[in-house]
């Protein structure tokens, strides 16, 4: 039988990770109108993937709310073995194909925090799950990134270097562990004030995402886009993301026109801003999960 907190919590993360994907239209990123820069995946691709992840975030999300008491970095070396068994998920639902190992983490973690905070009886602020995030995974830089070895000694063939491993040894940036570990400095500065307010005026929820996507765009170190396309890749992504908010973005026909053209070409240029699109799928999470009141359940 289901626990309907833990449900209602990973229900929460599911709509996220599928309201981002059906965003349009989101430069580079595969959405409800195209592939993006990409040639193996498509929006079928992340609906697979999202449904074979939604046993993992319910199973983080009932791990944080048995377990209030236990310190919470124990909560996070507990949903580790989760988070690894949803990935394994994840490719067999994608035949092999990453798509959302990034949100596995993030969400995943959010997942756990709010479990715990129910556990405990506490509101479900952004807040008080940013913190709790940032108390989990205190430390994982410094484990997983800052020890490693220089990149061209590597790993033994057991245990090679990932991507993000390998991006901090060329650049020093921390990706989502960065992220996720500050309680998601970037969310807060730049997605979740944009897209309440959006939400606000009256934006509908398809432009107040992809706006806040551009947002996000001009401050985020996308790993995805620093390994396809290097420091100017990021440049050149934050100045036509720059030059499509000062257009007006989804509210105006010019601001519509610079993001097409930004699809376009960052689809020939095979830019794709992953790590912008996770952080907006957190974005979209920690704001609904701010709304549920977990006193009536």
């Amino acid at each position: 039988m289901y626990n309907s907190v833990a449900f209602k919590i990973a229900g929460t993360a599911l709509r996220a990770m599928l309201y981002e994907v059906c965003a349009a239209p989101k430069p580079g990123l595969v959405d409800r109108e195209s592939r993006g820069a990409h040639k193996d995946m498509d929006i079928f691709t992340f609906m697979n993937s999202s449904a074979a992840i939604f046993p993992t975030m319910y199973r983080c999300a009932l791990t944080g709310l048995e377990n209030p008491d236990i310190p919470p970095q124990e909560v996070f070396s507990r949903i580790r073995e989760i988070g690894l068994q949803g990935e394994e998920d994840m490719f067999s639902a994608t035949g092999g194909i990453n798509t959302q190992k990034g949100l596995i983490f993030a969400l995943g973690n959010i997942c756990a925090a709010a479990g715990r905070l129910a556990g405990k009886g506490e509101d479900l602020t952004v807040k008080n799950i940013t913190a709790t995030v940032s108390l989990m995974v205190s430390g994982i830089v410094e484990e997983e990134l800052k020890k490693l070895p220089d990149e061209k000694k590597g790993f033994s063939e057991n245990k090679p270097l990932t991507a993000g491993q390998k991006l901090f040894l060329r650049y020093g940036v921390t990706g989502i562990r960065g992220e996720v570990e500050k309680g998601f400095p970037t969310v807060i500065k730049y997605g979740l004030p944009v897209f309440s307010g959006l939400l606000n005026e009256g934006v509908t929820l398809n432009d107040a995402m992809v706006n806040t996507l551009l947002h996000i765009m001009t401050a985020s170190e996308d790993t995805n886009v620093l390994w396809r396309a290097g420091r100017q890749g990021i440049s050149h992504m934050r100045k036509q993301a720059e030059k499509a908010i000062k257009l007006g973005g989804m509210k105006t026909r010019e601001g519509l026109e610079a993001i097409r053209k930004m699809d376009r070409e960052f689809i020939q240029k095979n830019i794709s801003p992953g790590g912008s699109a996770d952080l907006l799928a957190v974005t979209v999470m920690l704001y609904l999960i701010s709304t549920i009141d977990i006193k009536r359940f």
